[in-house]
């Protein structure tokens, strides 16, 4: 295992081989005292990473001490991509609706409004904008699919990514 100078841990592994490059990405942001909405607290993301032709399998998770779930949830596909930049094929398999959806439903609208969010009749900010415009750009560059799989339900690799999500957020805790 090694740590970057951003907070982030990595670990490679060897694997089965796959059919397509994979990303599971699963989130964490939840050291729960007493949760109130909104509230910033410790948080983890993780991701793992399956290249098929080479078998070679990267776990890498990261954390920040104040933070928000949705933060959390969008670092991992970003991540993954800046680990595999020459990889043009891409399934991202998720327990995320907000990454999925957003990547293939919203972020044209966001664009298309200035990247500001539609609120009833006014246009406000986006929230994470940063993290969705560095989104954008690598979707812009990728062939992508998302895969949305229910997180706690079985799901090895996303449970596996729950796991590293929850022992980074605990270093930050």
């Amino acid at each position: 295992m090694t740590r970057s100078a951003d907070g982030s841990r990595s670990a490679s592994v060897n694997h089965e081989r796959r059919g397509s490059r994979r990303v599971f990405s699963a989130f964490r942001s939840t050291l729960h005292r007493r949760r109130l909405l909104g509230q910033s607290r410790p948080g983890g993301w993780a991701y793992i990473l399956k290249h098929p032709a080479s078998g070679k399998v990267v776990e890498a998770s990261g954390g920040e001490s104040c933070t928000t779930n949705n933060r959390m949830e969008l670092q991992p596909s970003s991540r993954a991509w800046l680990r595999s930049n020459a990889v043009r094929s891409v399934e991202i398999v998720t327990d995320s609706e907000y990454v999925a959806r957003g990547s293939r439903e919203w972020l044209p609208g966001w664009k298309r409004n200035g990247w500001r969010r539609r609120e009833g009749k006014k246009l406000k900010p986006l929230k994470n904008e940063e993290q969705w415009r560095k989104l954008d750009e690598l979707l812009a560059l990728h062939d992508v699919r998302f895969t949305v799989v229910r997180g706690h339900a079985g799901h090895i690799e996303n449970e596996r990514c729950d796991e590293l999500a929850v022992a980074a957020a605990l270093e930050f805790a």
